[in-house]
């Protein structure tokens, strides 16, 4: 082995590490990036979450245009049913029928 030998060999070793070091910054540089886009989609999901739930938390009988919607689609129905039970009474009154006694109905 001559003098210059070890100073070849700690110039590739140098170079090997150059290497090593280049490659593994590289590396926590992608890291630190899915890191920062991680913390995004998380942070995003948490608003939409929040989101949710302030829609979820919204009392029942609150004046939305679906709720509007089935209240008077409930309140026309009622009406009718009255009509119908008129109709039912006054043509038991003309066949003089008694009104049936059925507890289901009455209630």
């Amino acid at each position: 082995m001559s003098d210059s030998e070890p100073i070849r060999l700690q110039v590739i070793t140098g170079q090997a590490n150059a290497g090593l070091q280049q490659r593994l910054s590289d590396q926590l540089e992608a890291l630190s990036r899915v890191g920062e886009s991680l913390t995004l989609r998380l942070l995003d999901l948490e608003e939409r979450l929040s989101a949710v739930e302030a829609h979820l938390s919204e009392p029942e009988g609150s004046n939305s245009e679906g709720n509007l919607s089935a209240l008077t689609l409930l309140t026309a129905t009622d009406e009718r049913i009255a009509r119908l039970e008129e109709l039912l009474e006054a043509g038991r009154s003309q066949a003089g029928l008694e009104p049936p006694h059925d507890s289901a109905l009455s209630a």
